[in-house]
């Protein structure tokens, strides 16, 4: 038996069609075929929600498309720990939990299942999860029973924001980690050019403009239009594209300066 998802996708519905997981959320950040006929014919009992922001819910419960959904509704609906980031109820001052469920395949190839920030490790919840989740992709139903190597869980400590703002402002050498997790934060505020812009850390304007994006994020003034809630507020489009207009002038500029 084939299918026209992901084995990613796959296998979240699957997970999902078996009561695993109460629900599933997709972003809109990569290409899908996860429209509500391709569900329905390979996973009749499920139903999709599509955020118009942010992506798809996928869960044996109908939402209505109208439902303006919270943040706690969301991690309600997802079962997301309570003090998830996704809930907006981290220190962003402190350090957190990134945690993530992987599947390994025999071909090497691997799938992230679950992932989710956290103020306290979540490593302990997570692991009847990840039992429950090896027993069901044994099973024959499974079309890629065959082919799942392992489940695992894996638990890293990212910093807080100013612990990479003092690292930048002390022109402390950075890891490769270091650089990543500047990005994927300048990422979650901002568009993917100005996360996957190659910034120079020995040039004074780079790690100027890179400390203010910092900044920004950690004390953002529009933040309470962030969110599952997001969608539903009726200035987001225009807010998004003045991001994607602030982001390109500030390419312009970096550009520039290489």
């Amino acid at each position: 038996m084939d299918t026209i998802f992901t084995k990613q996708e796959y296998l979240a519905l699957y997970l999902v069609d078996n009561d695993v997981t109460p629900a599933y959320f997709f972003s809109v950040d990569k290409p899908t075929k996860l429209s509500e006929k391709n569900i329905k014919e390979f996973f009749p009992k499920l139903f999709i929600y599509h955020h118009p922001i942010f992506g798809d819910i996928v869960s044996k419960k109908e939402l209505l498309s109208n439902e303006k959904l919270s943040s706690d509704d969301m991690c309600k609906i997802l079962n997301y720990p309570e003090n998830d980031l996704q809930c907006g109820k981290v220190n962003r001052k402190e350090d957190v939990y990134f945690t993530k469920i992987c599947v390994m395949f025999t071909d090497d190839r691997t799938a992230t299942l679950f992932n989710s920030c956290s103020q306290n490790s979540i490593l302990d919840k997570m692991k009847n999860i990840v039992q429950n989740m090896k027993y069901k992709f044994s099973l024959p139903e499974c079309i890629y029973h065959g082919q799942i190597k392992d489940v695992v869980i894996v638990e890293e400590v990212l910093h807080s924001i100013d612990y990479y703002c003092s690292k930048l402002i002390n022109r402390d050498k950075l890891t490769r980690n270091d650089k990543y997790e500047i990005c994927n934060y300048i990422w979650n505020i901002y568009n993917e050019k100005l996360a996957d812009f190659e910034y120079d850390f020995e040039n004074d304007m780079h790690v100027g403009v890179v400390l203010c994006l910092l900044l920004y994020y950690k004390n953002n003034p529009v933040e309470h239009f962030h969110g599952p809630e997001f969608g539903n507020c009726g200035v987001t489009k225009k807010m998004r594209e003045k991001i994607d207009n602030y982001s390109e002038d500030i390419l312009q500029y970096l550009t520039k300066n290489v």
